[in-house]
């Protein structure tokens, strides 16, 4: 896995949006990169730091990239970015995130689907903390009540994954695809470089 770097960036939101598209077009590839608006990020991971540090009616944004694409979106923001009012504040080094999730479901398939695409299918380096997994089986409550007190199945599921941001971010997209899952959000460890 790579190392990924965040970026924060004061400035309009709209227009930081649109000097990464320019950039990305410039570059000629896609690239991997992500706001922190997007991801659901922690307040203590990085509202309450972004705030701490940088003067209040400021906007700030927290930007997500590889070491090698975060250093040339430096330098460009560095070279053209005051030029449309955006200008990196701070930088660091994203060494690992984290999240924690609950799933309940009444239906077999979706608990499968949750454990081969969500519990079984980890990203690299990301690893499942504390997990706890139930499986019930009540044979004696088929029917169709709409108030039924037990359901003929119940899954449940609770516990945490760690470890690489582009990995953490990945499991987190996918786990929160699910109606039945509740993440909570992303706590990032970072150094500030």
């Amino acid at each position: 896995m790579s190392t990924w770097h965040q970026l924060v960036v004061s400035g309009n939101d709209k227009i930081l949006r649109g000097f990464v598209a320019g950039f990305e077009a410039a570059c000629g590839q896609r690239i991997e990169i992500a706001f922190g608006s997007d991801l659901g990020i922690a307040s203590s991971s990085l509202a309450t730091r972004v705030r701490d540090l940088l003067a209040p009616g400021t906007s700030h944004h927290a930007i997500y990239a590889s070491a090698a694409t975060a250093g040339e979106l430096v330098r460009a923001l560095a070279a053209r970015g005051q030029e449309v009012g955006l200008t990196v504040v701070n930088q660091g080094e994203v060494r690992g995130a984290g999240f924690s999730f609950a799933a309940e479901t009444a239906s077999p398939e979706i608990a499968q689907a949750i454990r081969e695409q969500v519990l079984a299918s980890l990203p690299e380096g990301v690893e499942l903390v504390g997990v706890k997994v139930s499986e019930t089986h009540h044979p004696e409550s088929r029917g169709a009540e709409l108030y039924a007190p037990d359901h003929a199945f119940e899954f449940r599921a609770a516990g945490s994954f760690r470890g690489p941001f582009p990995g953490v971010v990945e499991l987190y997209r996918r786990a929160r695809s699910f109606e039945h899952i509740t993440v909570s959000p992303l706590t990032l460890e970072t150094r500030e470089g």
